[in-house]
Parts: structure tokens; sequence; C-alpha cells
């Protein structure tokens, strides 16, 4: 299997694990944050997965506040976006 598609298939198992984890305890809302080691916060790939995040809360009546992202040096949200 190429790296990119095992790349993929890891990060859409979060994405699952995270609907399993919401709707195991009930949530209505979720925010979501993730560490970003370099300085680099907003990427065409958090734009997409966030999209997917908040297409797949709506299918699971779950609204997705906000995702942010945090560095060393700063932090983005796709809120303020």
């Amino acid at each position: 299997m190429p790296l990119k598609k095992a790349k993929q298939l890891k990060n859409y198992r979060r994405l699952i694990d995270l609907g399993e984890n919401a709707v195991r305890n009930l949530a209505t809302q979720i925010i979501l944050a993730h560490n970003n080691p370099s300085s680099h916060l907003e990427s065409k790939y958090d734009l997409l997965l966030t999209n997917r995040l908040v297409e797949s809360g709506k299918v699971l009546g779950i609204e997705v506040m906000n995702y942010i992202i945090v560095s060393k040096e700063n932090h983005f949200s796709f809120k303020d976006k």
C-alpha cells in the first residue's frame, strides 16, 4: 500500500474515533484542537479535514463549534476564518 494511502486511511480512522467518542458521550457540540509543531497553521489538508468533520457531524447531529490549531508561536481558529 502506498504511504499516502496508508496515511489517509489512518486519518479516516481518527475521524471515525472522534465520531464514536462524541456519540458515546451523547455530545451535541464539539470543539476540536490539535498542535502543529511547524509554524504553518492552515493547510489545504486542515481545511479539507475540517469540512469533512463538519459534514460528518451534521449526519450525526453533532455541531463542530470550532477547530483550533496551535503551534509554538501562534494559533489558528477556523471559526475566526
